[in-house]
């Protein structure tokens, strides 16, 4: 059976992986994950969303452990932090993660080569604002008037 204590929004708080932020973010729903690892960029926030499918295996040892099934659809998230978000879908490549996980006030992932720890998140992500609907009517505005 599934441990229902894992399922929910996660915030990356350590690892000893250079190349994700500890600002990104796990969710988890039952047996299905989405990473959200963030990047800036030039005062750009990008967010590449990896989806995939979590079977969790019996207990090997002290820890438990898991197998993720990435899937090939990978879609980024541009935030200028004027204009409204920019989603844009790319084709990224299958593969598979092995990893083992402890489970206490936080949840602690170990792939093998990394390690990242997690703890809940219970921020509320913010939507578009008006002010940026209106940026980029107003962009939109110079652009045609410019042609």
């Amino acid at each position: 059976m599934f441990p229902l204590k894992i399922c929910g929004a996660w915030c990356l708080i350590y690892t000893n992986n250079n190349l994700f932020m500890t600002n990104s973010k796990l969710q988890i729903d039952y047996n299905r994950v989405k990473f959200s690892p963030k990047e800036k960029m030039w005062g750009i926030d990008i967010t590449k969303n990896m989806y995939g499918v979590i079977r969790v295996n019996e207990k090997i040892s002290e820890h438990d452990s898991a197998k993720i099934i990435w899937m090939k659809s990978i879609d980024y998230e541009v935030d200028t932090h004027i204009l409204p978000v920019i989603n844009i879908p790319h084709k990224g490549m299958f593969c598979q993660t092995h990893l083992t996980y402890i489970f206490d006030d936080t949840l602690t992932i170990n792939d093998g080569i990394y390690e990242y720890v997690f703890t809940r998140d219970f921020s509320d992500k913010k939507n578009d604002t008006l002010i940026r609907a209106f940026m980029t009517q107003l962009i939109l505005d110079h652009i045609i008037r410019h042609i």
